[in-house]
């Protein structure tokens, strides 16, 4: 090879068929620190050793990040350790495997720590045998939660407490945001509102909106101009010879 004009005088240059290797650091948060851990397993046995990558910003919650915990979830930078077997039968795991990740993830399913939190107050009440959500949104974003992670069980639950403390106008809200309203759920309610002869609270108006203000005005101007046709005839007429005879 014949030597090449350098800067500082002559050398050899790089062959050309053989690139330059750059050393560069990986691309890693500068306040990331790591951990080494056993992978939990469904099962119960413990799964091959792995590495755990924190950062500053995560900090443990003030009540549910139990030292006797085995599993953590991780949600925006709330860290929250709690026990497997409260979630052994989510369906969100059957994608991540038998061994789970010592850090799981949900900042992709949407939640809040707000929300997530309620729904670890249902297993670890401060009153055993009584339930710390009282109103129709806490049971929401319980219903939220379990829905994204597919706690079967749970999410019964939600609905069923939903149902017992929810208004007509509470169920339409929900079926905008919840997949658990059906149509005929919409139905009793839209109907229990039509019925009732006390008008709509500014409350309940302010809560339905204009569109489902103007279905409902729509209803109740189909049953008082057509009253005749939705009324049971066989009905009418049994309780028109009844009060005939009395």
């Amino acid at each position: 090879m014949t030597p090449q004009p350098l800067h500082g005088g002559y050398g050899y240059g790089h062959t050309p068929e053989t690139p330059l290797m750059m050393n560069r650091p990986l691309n890693v948060a500068d306040n990331a620190t790591y951990e080494h851990r056993q992978q939990p397993h469904i099962g119960g046995e413990q799964g091959p050793p792995t590495t755990v990558m924190r950062t500053i910003s995560d900090r443990p919650h003030e009540r549910f990040f139990l030292m006797d915990g085995s599993i953590e979830f991780r949600v925006h930078d709330v860290l929250f350790k709690v026990h497997l077997h409260f979630f052994s039968r989510a369906k969100v795991f059957r994608i991540l495997g038998p061994y789970l990740p010592p850090v799981i993830d949900l900042n992709g399913f949407g939640l809040k720590p707000s929300e997530f939190e309620l729904l670890l107050t249902i297993f670890y009440p401060r009153t055993f045998g009584t339930f710390e959500i009282q109103d129709v949104e806490g049971w929401a974003s319980v219903l939220k939660v379990v829905s994204a992670l597919g706690l079967d069980d749970i999410r019964t639950l939600a609905i069923e407490k939903l149902l017992e403390i929810s208004s007509p106008v509470d169920i339409i809200m929900l079926a905008e945001t919840v997949s658990f309203i059906d149509s005929q759920m919409l139905v009793l309610a839209f109907k229990e509102l039509c019925m009732r002869p006390e008008p709509l609270t500014e409350e309940e108006g302010r809560k339905l909106g204009t569109e489902f203000l103007n279905k409902l005005a729509r209803m109740k101007h189909e049953l008082q101009h057509n009253t005749a046709q939705y009324l049971d005839s066989d009905k009418v007429d049994r309780m028109l010879c009844r009060l005939v005879e009395t």
